[in-house]
């Protein structure tokens, strides 16, 4: 992986609940603007999922007892496509391992679809996963490393309420006015 140069911002170390904002100029399909919630984060490697990659499905179609639920499932990264994640900020109501800003990973799947059968899950609180981003022991620090991830803290708007064509750029724009740049720098320099 190429390391990447341009004015990063003041790097905070990874961990559960830290958003990672692609690097401008990360050229890799999987991951290009994406904004990826970190859940896990370990000696022995990470998971997170992508906020901003919504696939032409919704939770109905993957998901068709829950009756008619038109909320888009997001692709949560290249592992395991097969598997079904979600965070929420309904702790209350799901349980789940806390992250920081009452967003949670995971919960009670169950009771989740009982609230979605029921049309009483609070929507604007989920997001549902197929797949996962994974990060062997070191190598999301190599890349960390290398430029091709900006840490920041978690942001539950960034999380819940932003539109998914604005997250990469709303999260850029968070770290502060002088980052700000950032987000208007083309996917390929040389097109500039």
């Amino acid at each position: 992986m190429p390391t990447y140069t341009f004015k990063q911002p003041p790097q905070i170390p990874p961990a559960a609940g830290k958003l990672l904002i692609a690097a401008p100029f990360l050229n890799d399909n999987n991951f290009l603007r994406t904004v990826i919630l970190l859940c896990e984060y370990t000696s022995e490697g990470a998971v997170g999922y992508v906020l901003n990659q919504p696939l032409d499905a919704s939770i109905s179609e993957v998901l068709p007892e829950t009756g008619n639920v038109s909320q888009l499932i997001y692709k949560g990264g290249p592992v395991q496509m097969n598997t079904l994640h979600f965070v929420h900020a309904l702790p209350h109501l799901l349980k789940g391992s806390l992250l920081p800003e009452n967003i949670c990973w995971g919960g009670d799947f169950e009771r989740l679809e009982q609230l979605l059968q029921k049309e009483k899950a609070p929507i604007t609180s989920l997001k549902i996963f197929l797949g996962y981003s994974g990060w062997g022991a070191g190598q999301l620090e190599a890349e960390i490393e290398q430029g091709a991830w900006i840490v920041s803290a978690a942001n539950a708007a960034i999380v819940f309420e932003t539109p998914s064509t604005l997250v990469w750029k709303k999260a850029i724009e968070l770290l502060g006015t002088e980052y700000q740049y950032l987000s208007q720098m083309p996917v390929n320099p040389s097109m500039n």
